[in-house]
């Protein structure tokens, strides 16, 4: 983008402070998208300027593949991305599928422009970085969801100091160092957060999680869940019963090819 990390990233603050709840404590990426979205300061002809600098001055081809039926309204927010690449010469189409052929094929790759989402358990940086954004390091379980194959060993050695630092305080910058080391070169682009609900019947609560399972262990009788004053999370515990529950949850992504000259095989995964 147009903006300059010391200007933009400091809206990134890690939450490394905030209560760890099951729901409610924003995630990193949620903010990343809400950053991206603030700062976002270049124009169509800028875009287009830097599609020359990067060898495509006709642009190219490329296949987004997606779900259309695993986050709120996934297949129309793809036909948008493909929309917005075409403005600056980049001709996309968008494939489309059930959840269950989808997820097996980005396993392997077999895409090369792919849609997914993520939460924060933690409710800090390292929870989408460590999968999205980290280089690939099976024995430690790092970049495990890093379909595109971004590898940035500046990152890695900032970030894994970060994941290894218990200071709360030295661990926050860190990860915002990281954070901004990331999104300066936009390994996975940020789209937008969304919300998930829950109803449930009288004389049940449900606190709803921001990794979006239901789970029977959760519901308790509504006397029995703690008050909204002492629970942190964004969903009061004690939403009143027939009321929907909504939480934060899922930030879905685009993760980028790892080479744009290639035309996109048509095999999406998860």
């Amino acid at each position: 983008s147009g903006c300059a990390a010391s200007d933009c990233w400091k809206a990134l603050a890690v939450p490394a402070k905030l209560p760890r709840t099951e729901t409610g404590t924003p995630s990193s990426a949620m903010a990343l998208s809400m950053a991206c979205v603030a700062c976002d300061s270049d124009t169509p002809g800028g875009r287009l300027k830097l599609m020359v600098e990067a060898g495509y001055p006709n642009g190219f081809e490329l296949t987004i593949s997606t779900t259309n039926d695993r986050y709120i309204n996934d297949g129309q927010v793809a036909q948008a991305v493909a929309q917005f690449l075409s403005r600056i010469g980049i001709k996309a189409s968008v494939d489309a599928m059930t959840n269950s052929i989808y997820f097996p094929k980005r396993a392997k790759k077999d895409f090369s422009f792919a849609i997914g989402g993520w939460p924060a358990e933690t409710g800090e940086a390292s929870s989408f970085l460590s999968l999205w954004v980290a280089s690939l390091d099976q024995p430690l379980g790092l970049g495990t969801s890093n379909y595109g194959g971004f590898s940035d060993p500046a990152f890695d050695k900032v970030f894994r100091q970060a994941i290894e630092t218990v200071d709360p305080d030295k661990r926050a910058k860190l990860l915002q160092q990281a954070s901004a080391m990331a999104l300066a070169q936009m390994p996975s682009v940020p789209l937008h957060f969304e919300s998930s609900i829950w109803a449930f019947r009288k004389g049940i609560a449900y606190q709803g999680r921001r990794d979006q399972y239901t789970l029977a262990m959760s519901a308790t009788p509504a006397s029995a869940a703690p008050s909204a004053a002492t629970s942190p999370a964004s969903t009061p515990s004690g939403t009143p019963s027939g009321t929907p529950s909504i939480s934060p949850s899922i930030t879905p992504t685009i993760s980028p090819p790892s080479s744009p000259s290639v035309t996109p095989s048509v095999a999406p995964s998860r």
